[in-house]
């Protein structure tokens, strides 16, 4: 299953370090989206979901996971964030995605942020690539891209309401032990940890719980 993330110069470690933990998973493949944003402000880290240039990296991450999605009709995929480790004692990954996109056009990382309506967190977004979800995420960009007064959190805010607003899209929030810690964990996802440093040490400190 190719498990696609975007990346930038300054994230290079973090996004490193996902592969490398999943080399014992033969089932996936980690696909690099690297945007080369060196030129853009040196303050920006990550985290700054609430600054302009954060809000414009976004609209350019997502832009290329469209074309993601549509260099893949007929697939399923993965869309993940960098700040992520997986769980090598589980292979079974790829079959239970897949199996969860049987009946569902995406599958998400619950998120226990109240202010996400679909409690929807897209740093993963498992896609079962069709001219269905292709219409749903370009008719979500082009709304994004041209939305004015963004919010902290933009665009998984959009995210969330569109879901919300569109019945026709089957989705399904996976349990915790796929992004949070726990005794099954199947990947960590370091949500609310700031810094470069801070995530580093706390991917690093999940990995060996494993």
């Amino acid at each position: 299953m190719k498990i696609y993330v975007f990346y930038t110069p300054k994230i290079t470690e973090v996004f490193e370090q996902l592969r490398e933990s999943t080399r014992e998973i033969p089932s996936v493949e980690i696909v690099p989206v690297f945007y080369d944003n060196k030129e853009g402000p040196s303050h920006l880290d990550v985290g700054d979901t609430h600054k302009k240039e954060y809000m414009d990296l976004m609209l350019k991450r997502w832009g290329m996971h469209v074309e993601n999605v549509k260099d893949n009709l007929g697939q399923n995929i993965v869309i993940l964030d960098a700040d992520c480790v997986f769980n090598p004692c589980y292979q079974d990954f790829a079959d239970t995605i897949n199996e969860e996109l049987k009946e569902n056009d995406f599958c998400f990382q619950f998120d226990p942020n109240t202010g996400m309506s679909a409690r929807v967190n897209m740093g993963f977004t498992a896609v079962k690539c069709s001219p269905k979800t292709l219409s749903f995420f370009e008719k979500w960009f082009s709304f994004i891209e041209e939305k004015e007064g963004r919010a902290a959190g933009f665009p998984q805010l959009e995210w969330n309401d569109a879901l919300i607003a569109s019945p026709h899209i089957k989705f399904k929030n996976l349990p915790l032990s796929y992004g949070h810690q726990g005794g099954d964990c199947r990947f960590y996802h370091a949500i609310g940890v700031g810094g470069i440093t801070g995530k580093m040490r706390a991917l690093k400190e999940a990995a060996e719980t494993f």
